[in-house]
């Protein structure tokens, strides 16, 4: 049928009227090849015998595209096998390509808002995750530096401790100023990597199927 769809169905429905739908896949990838976005995007018409169109198919507005995915999932749910004429599926077929062709620029167009939309949406999130982590690591940082404070005054009143406790609070403010200094570079790399996690670097789409709804008095 096309080099990039390989794949046609048709339901039957107790809808009077025969409609096509073109289902495309949108992903959006980050580093590594991490999916960061995946949906299903979908859209319809009223279908016209190729023999007797006139221009191409004209796609559905919102509420009939609902209607007709509403349909579809209806057929998709039933488990009632209703034969088609081999005269119909000859005719749908006939008519597949074009109908590719007549949707197709439609699901792109719908897929390119939607992506500029998700990679924006994404942004937006690693902005604010990021700004998250800022937060908690400023705030870890608040309290051990008050830890650490508490630890140096305790330090300069040797006499009041055991040598032993001495020793546990000289290792205690080693492991705070440790970890301020280790702090300080998270800073510095957390937000950012969060960030960064969240930029789109490769988009694919791809038109996954036609689906074909046949009325059954049709």
């Amino acid at each position: 049928m096309h080099h990039d769809l390989t794949r046609a169905c048709i339901g039957v429905t107790d809808d009077p009227i025969a409609r096509v739908i073109l289902l495309g896949r949108l992903s959006l990838y980050g580093d590594r090849a991490s999916r960061l976005h995946d949906e299903i995007l979908a859209v319809a018409a009223r279908w016209v015998d190729i023999d007797i169109r006139k221009g191409a198919l004209k796609p559905y507005a919102d509420a009939t595209l609902d209607k007709t995915l509403e349909l579809l999932e209806s057929t998709l749910s039933d488990s009632a096998e209703k034969a088609l004429p081999a005269e119909v599926r000859r005719r749908l077929a006939g008519g597949a390509t074009q109908d590719l062709d007549d949707l197709r620029p439609l699901l792109k167009q719908q897929a390119d808002e939607r992506s500029a939309l998700a990679i924006e949406q994404l942004r937006t999130r690693g902005r604010q995750e990021a700004a998250d982590m800022r937060a908690i690591l400023e705030a870890q940082r608040t309290r051990i530096e008050k830890t650490s404070l508490r630890r140096e005054q305790d330090l300069q009143q040797r006499d009041l401790f055991e040598q032993d406790e001495f020793k546990q609070l000289q290792a205690d403010k080693r492991h705070w100023d440790r970890r301020l200094a280790t702090l300080a570079g998270e800073l510095d790399t957390e937000p950012v990597r969060i960030q960064q996690s969240y930029e789109v670097k490769a988009t694919r789409f791809e038109p996954v199927g036609l689906v074909y709804l046949w009325p059954v008095t049709g």
